[in-house]
């Protein structure tokens, strides 16, 4: 999964994404991978990931005080 990381990097560059936007997006995937691995014990496999993972992870950020509006 940290794999994904550089690739997604390019893809926002060609997308013409601003510096603040890449870091931003980069921060999310890399706080989702860490909370995954601790909740998972192992890190997550891009095709398996899901549904119900992506909304337990913004649950689990609502929990530590992510405004709701900061959490799409």
């Amino acid at each position: 999964m940290y794999g994904i990381i550089p690739e997604f990097k390019q893809y926002l560059k060609g997308k013409d994404s601003s510096l603040r936007t890449i870091e931003a997006y980069l921060a999310d995937l890399k706080k989702f991978i860490k909370w995954y691995q601790e909740t998972a014990g192992e890190l997550p496999e891009t095709a398996s990931v899901g549904p119900l993972d992506i909304a337990e992870f913004k649950r689990h950020l609502q929990n530590r005080g992510y405004k709701p509006a900061a959490v799409i």
